[in-house]
């Protein structure tokens, strides 16, 4: 679902960032934290926002019921083997949203499994796919539920259906 906050930095003027508002910086493999933000913003978000009452600064590892003043924090990086990781801060208001995720892809550059750590707990998905890169199917496991969606094709590469199935899960 889109979320018109996460837009905001590219249209920030200096002094409109109000409390609560959305921020969003890429972390760079040499940058961490607001180091690419308007300097502006950077110290406005800095004194505005902690995480469990601690200042906010450089990379943010969070783990459920971690919440701070803003909105949001995102941030990626390449982890050390290299794969993107996606960090997000969200407000109280959000608490159903996602705290953190972290995503794997193939050397074609596909997703092939997705981690997210929600406030209620961890969802795994994962994800294979056909030698034309057409995705065969995803798994997902999340809160002692198993969701597995077939994709099936017909002669033109089309997709022609697609069937989940949800079973309990250990």
């Amino acid at each position: 679902m889109a979320n018109p906050y996460y837009d905001r930095l590219n249209e920030y003027v200096p002094g409109e960032l109000a409390d609560g508002q959305a921020v969003e910086a890429d972390f760079g493999a040499v940058q961490t934290g607001f180091e690419r933000v308007n300097t502006d913003m950077q110290a406005r978000v800095t004194k505005a926002t902690k995480v469990n009452g601690k200042p906010l600064s450089g990379d943010v590892d969070l783990t459920p019921g971690d919440v701070g003043a803003m909105r949001s924090l995102n941030g990626q990086k390449p982890n050390a083997d290299g794969d993107l990781v996606l960090n997000l801060l969200h407000g109280s208001d959000t608490a159903d949203q996602y705290v953190s995720s972290s995503f794997t892809y193939d050397v074609d550059g596909r997703l092939t499994s997705m981690i997210t750590l929600y406030p209620a707990g961890l969802k795994s998905s994962s994800f294979t796919y056909d030698p034309s890169g057409r995705l065969l199917s995803s798994v997902s496991i999340y809160l002692g539920r198993k969701t597995t969606t077939t994709y099936l094709y017909n002669n033109n590469g089309q997709l022609e259906s697609a069937e989940s199935v949800e079973t309990e899960h250990e």
